[in-house]
Parts: structure tokens; sequence; C-alpha cells
């Protein structure tokens, strides 16, 4: 027929709006969680923080006073502190690759957390574990990245260790959650939808939103508010979901009964 027919993206659009954009809701958090653990603590530590975290863990204690240079002379305090305490070489570049090395160890754990939050939702139910996600996000964000830029390794470790549990805990059951959000028939068409929508909203900008938002506000407690808000965000989709999905199978109910009857 005319506009669309009974093509499924059509009935996906028309019949099903409400469950696209929870999925939408629903994927926000794990979209932007995921690409601001993994791309931005190295712009962070090493490019935005001044001075960066590898100067902090391989500077004297008492490092040289000298007064900032003007734009006009150049230059920074930064690389006048690493002229002065002789760390051009050998420390301040292991002292880099420490920082690498612990921002790759925590992507492992990440990966274990993702694993461990898979298998609590077999056993507790995926919208609990996703659920749950979302509000420790929207807890945990501020903090947590107020560690990764507060300049202090172990603090920056903690905090980042805490993003990756919070956004395992919402990624892991992400899949199950969604497909299970929609009729077969129309699976696919909504989820390409409202997940690609989410993904290009808050993940292909997560990075480009996080260096604004520490740039402005050298805080970087302000990208975990604006994390937390998508969490609670997901934590919202995830509970429409249940409903959704009651609704459906009551309707479903409906249906069988009034056919036997």
């Amino acid at each position: 027929g005319g506009r669309g027919g009974g093509s499924p993206l059509w009935l996906s659009v028309t019949e099903h709006p409400a469950e696209i954009f929870v999925c939408f809701l629903t994927a926000a958090a794990w979209c932007a969680s995921c690409w601001v653990f993994v791309i931005f603590p190295p712009t962070l530590y090493e490019h935005l923080m001044d001075p960066p975290l590898s100067y902090r863990l391989s500077a004297p204690p008492h490092p040289h006073p000298h007064p900032h240079p003007s734009p006009s002379e150049g230059g920074s305090e930064f690389d006048l502190d690493l002229a002065e305490a002789g760390l051009e070489g050998g420390e301040y570049q292991a002292a880099s690759r420490a920082v690498w090395m612990m921002h790759t160890l925590l992507c492992l754990f990440q990966v274990c957390v993702l694993v461990f939050a898979g298998w609590l939702g077999d056993r507790f139910g995926a919208r609990r574990v996703m659920g749950a996600g979302g509000v420790l996000l929207g807890v945990c964000a501020v903090p947590a990245l107020h560690g990764m830029g507060s300049g202090s390794a172990l603090a920056a470790a903690a905090g980042q260790a805490t993003l990756a549990v919070c956004a395992a805990f919402v990624g892991a059951t992400l899949p199950y959650t969604m497909v299970t959000s929609f009729p077969v028939a129309i699976r696919y068409n909504c989820l390409a939808i409202g997940y690609n929508a989410a993904q290009a909203l808050f993940g292909g900008t997560a990075g480009i939103v996080a260096t604004l938002l520490y740039s402005s506000t050298q805080w970087a407690g302000a990208v975990g508010v604006y994390l937390g808000v998508l969490g609670l965000l997901s934590a919202v989709g995830v509970y429409q979901t249940a409903r959704l999905q009651r609704r459906r199978e009551m309707e479903s109910e409906i249906r069988r009964l009034s056919f036997t009857l």
C-alpha cells in the first residue's frame, strides 16, 4: 500500500515509536560511557591535565619554582619543570608508559567485569542488572571522573575502575534487554533505528563532549555529570521496556482468551 505499505521498517516507525524511543534511552548510557572510558582517559591524563599525570608521577617532590611564561614567550611551566628536573628522558617516558599500561589493564578489567555482569544477568535478570548499572552510573560517575582528574595515579585508577564497573553493568545485558523489547517481526528495524541513533548522538560525540566539558570547567567531574544523567535515563528506559513487555504479553493473552471463547 501507500506510504510504506506493510514493510517492517514502516511498521516499526508508525506502530512502535515508543519502543524505539525506549531503546534509544536504554542504549544512551552504554554508548557514551563506553567511549568515554576507552578514549577519554589517555587524552585527559596526557593532554588536558596541566601538568600531565605522567609528569606528576616522575616530578621531584619539590619542583623548581618559576613564573608561568606568557603566551608570547611560548612554552609552559610543565616544559620548564621537565628541563630543570632533568626528566625529558628516561624517567618521564617510563612514567608515560606506566600511565598507558594502567589504562590498558583497566580496559582488560572491564572485559572481565562484562563477563561477570552477564553472568549476573543470567542469574538475577538482565533488566535488573542493567537498571542497577544505570543507577550506579548516575551515582558514581561524578566521583569517578573527579578522581580521574585529581592528579593522583591511585585516585585515577580507582575512578576509572569504578567507571568500568558501572559501564559494564549497563552494557553486558543491553543486547538481551533490547532484543526482548520488540516483537520478532519488527525487532531488527526497531533495534537498528534506536541503537544506531543513540550511538550516533551519544557515542559518536562522547569524546568531543567530554573534552569540551573539561576544557570549559577544568573539572573532570563535569564529564561525570553528563554520564550520570545518561545513566539515570537508561535506568528509566530499562523500567519502561519491562512495562512495554508486560503490556504486550497482556494484550497477547487477551487475544488468546478471546479467540478461545
